[in-house]
């Protein structure tokens, strides 16, 4: 688009195209710039002046970025932590307090999942994580040795991680599923997902209940009604209510 605008400089449709390009990079002040440009060139034009509009508002906002702060710097509780800044004025507005930070959501809520250290004195760390919102405020508890983003994939909820076993939890903070299960991938087939505890599989549904209990040697997913299974060193199938029949086909 840069190489487009050198050639043809009055071309309003090209820096347009240049604004959005920076939108979807999230960089809205720079597509502010752009924006105006396109306006410039042809003032008529409603489309060109609402996205002006909207690059303005987000760029007015206080986008948060992530920042890592060294010893001495303001807003820090030592060297080398991670925090937030706002991008336009690159003023910390998180202070400098977790061992590790992502990225703030595209999405509902606004929140950023973050990393630290909970016994910074033990010789081995203590890693723990949660999310906070745009203010700072701690809204899931660093509590979990893994937190996910929450997925409209399964009920808005986010999978945690607890001494190696895996669960969900709601917004609230709620936990819906028990941290019990050893595997963290739940595929849904004809509305159930293979579960496991320990070395015995079973099946839950998609409201988190385990409708067939953990107790086949080995499980596949459902089809037509039915799914491959051993147990007790028997091959066969069962159906959706868990009746095991021999004579699988």
């Amino acid at each position: 688009m840069q190489k487009a605008i050198n050639i043809s400089p009055s071309n309003a449709e090209i820096h347009n195209m240049l604004g959005r390009a920076y939108n979807s990079l999230n960089r809205c002040c720079e597509a502010v710039k752009n924006f105006q440009k396109a306006v410039d060139l042809a003032p008529d034009n409603r489309q060109f002046s609402g996205a002006l509009q909207r690059a303005r508002d987000c760029c007015d906002k206080s986008a948060l970025t992530k920042t890592r702060c060294t010893v001495g710097t303001e807003g820090t509780e030592g060297g080398n932590m991670w925090g937030y800044k706002n991008e336009n004025t690159d003023e910390i507005v998180i202070r400098c307090q977790f061992s590790k930070v992502w990225n703030f959501s595209e999405h509902l809520p606004r929140w950023a999942k973050v990393q630290k250290n909970t016994t910074p004195t033990a010789q081995r760390p203590t890693i723990k994580q949660g999310f906070i919102d745009e203010t700072g405020n701690v809204v899931i508890p660093l509590k979990y040795d893994e937190i996910y983003e929450f997925s409209k994939y399964f009920k808005d909820w986010a999978m945690v991680k607890v001494n190696d076993k895996y669960g969900f939890i709601d917004k609230t903070g709620k936990e819906v599923i028990p941290a019990k299960y050893s595997n963290s991938e739940f595929k849904f087939y004809e509305g159930l997902a293979v579960v496991r505890i320990g070395n015995f599989y079973g099946y839950m549904d998609e409201n988190g209940k385990e409708v067939i209990p953990c107790k086949y040697d080995e499980a596949g997913v459902f089809f037509n009604g039915r799914a491959r299974v051993k147990y007790q060193n028997k091959d066969g199938c069962i159906d959706k209510s868990g009746y095991f029949d021999r004579k699988c086909k």
